[in-house]
């Protein structure tokens, strides 16, 4: 069963992803009213991007040395302070001269958020008893996920209007406050390393591994192992063929392709959005089916996702685009938790933070360039033909995962057993 220490963790990382959206939709307006400039307002996610990178490459060092509650309660709770700041410093301060003090704080605040992802994914397995619930829990987490991405990009701008800036960063700090709060309330069981047995004497008189390897060794770790060097491969072209959807390919497509305004724009997101929340509700439904299938979820998700990004670029009806977007939620949300759930369940428990590390940093780093590539494409050959160039990358993907078919199946060595985590 999911118990109270993983509800508790839902709602605090469903809080600070909510303010996260928000904090995004805020930032980017402010920037924007006040420069006046797209090129400015860009160099916020670029700057988030490098900064995250960053803190990814070297979380490491702080997941070898503190217990990942502690890592999530800090980063919230130095949010929160963050947030303070930033709502009184553009009360005060800002203006066009000052814009770069704003750069400044964004990159601290995406630093701090660097390392939230893999230490929460890492903490699901240690927190329930069998690989079932694993899943079952990455449903409801994806759910909750994107819920708040539907809530949070169709209201972020109402708020923000309603409130103003100022009042707007405020109560993204209090959301990063109460999550603060609700973390505080999980509780982590002690690793299998932590516990003291006469061979843990003997580990700890060996020399520990240098900062440099420790760096490294999550990546050495994906390298070594055919599933997860494959799991990294497929994640770097899906990672090209999923930034097509960000939102100035998106609306030049329902522009340029549909001959729609922006507001069917906002219907494909809306779609898509509603889509992957019925997806996350069935995941939860049938984790059972899903738990003893999990390779077969993740082909039939890609596969799926592929096929309909590659109608997606040849459609004109935008009706047609608004039901195609729909059914993608449920496929990538699919594909997207048996993917989680396979490396949660693969790798052992004190080196998945360092594997999940790599490779958040990785798709971080990959959906920054790909942004950049796909624009030079869609330049190049029209932007309906990225959606098609995107939808064979997926395919391809998937064909790499069936290559290597075997290895998946010898990569699950805690499928079967219960884990055991007592609480």
């Amino acid at each position: 069963m999911i118990n109270r220490s993983v509800r508790n963790l839902v709602f605090g990382q469903t809080l600070s992803n909510l303010a996260d959206v928000m904090a995004t939709i805020t930032i980017v307006t402010l920037m924007y009213h006040i420069s006046n400039s797209v090129t400015y307002t860009a160099l916020v996610p670029l700057v988030r991007m490098i900064s995250q990178s960053i803190s990814g490459l070297i979380s490491p060092l702080l997941l070898d040395r503190y217990p990942l509650t502690f890592l999530l309660k800090s980063s919230q709770f130095l949010q929160f302070i963050l947030f303070c700041i930033i709502g009184w410093y553009a009360w005060q301060s800002l203006s066009p001269e000052t814009l770069w003090v704003m750069l400044l704080l964004i990159m601290v605040w995406a630093f701090l958020d660097g390392w939230t992802s893999p230490a929460t994914s890492a903490l699901i397995p240690r927190l329930l008893d069998n690989s079932e619930h694993v899943m079952k829990a990455n449903g409801v987490f994806g759910t909750a996920n994107q819920i708040v991405q539907l809530a949070g990009w169709a209201g972020g701008a109402i708020v923000f209007n309603w409130l103003g800036g100022t009042y707007t960063l405020l109560s993204i700090a209090v959301m990063y406050f109460l999550a603060f709060l609700m973390t505080s309330m999980v509780h982590e069981p002690k690793r299998k390393s932590e516990k003291k047995s006469a061979s843990d004497v003997e580990s700890k008189e060996a020399p520990k591994a240098g900062a440099w390897q420790r760096l490294r060794e999550g990546w050495l770790i994906i390298w070594s192992r055919p599933a997860l060097r494959s799991l990294a491969i497929m994640d770097f072209l899906e990672g090209l063929a999923g930034s097509v959807w960000a939102g100035a390919f998106l609306l030049a497509y329902v522009k340029t392709v549909l001959h729609r305004d922006e507001t069917w724009w906002g219907y494909i997101n809306v779609s898509y959005f509603i889509g992957a929340i019925i997806g996350g509700l069935c995941i939860v439904a049938i984790s059972s089916w899903l738990n003893r299938n999990r390779f077969g979820a993740m082909m039939i998700g890609m596969i799926g996702y592929g096929v309909l990004t590659l109608i997606f670029g040849y459609m004109t009806s935008a009706w047609i685009a608004l039901a195609l977007a729909l059914f993608m939620g449920p496929l990538v949300e699919m594909r997207t938790v048996a993917v989680t759930t396979i490396r949660q369940l693969s790798v052992e428990e004190e080196l998945l933070p360092k594997v999940l590390a790599a490779m958040s940093t990785l798709n971080t780093f990959i959906f920054g360039i790909s942004v950049v590539v796909l624009g030079v494409l869609s330049d190049l050959f029209g932007i309906a033909a990225i959606y098609v160039i995107c939808g064979l990358l997926s395919l391809v993907a998937t064909g790499i995962g069936y290559l290597y078919r075997q290895s998946f199946k010898e990569l699950q060595p805690q499928q079967a057993a219960p884990m055991n985590r007592s609480l």
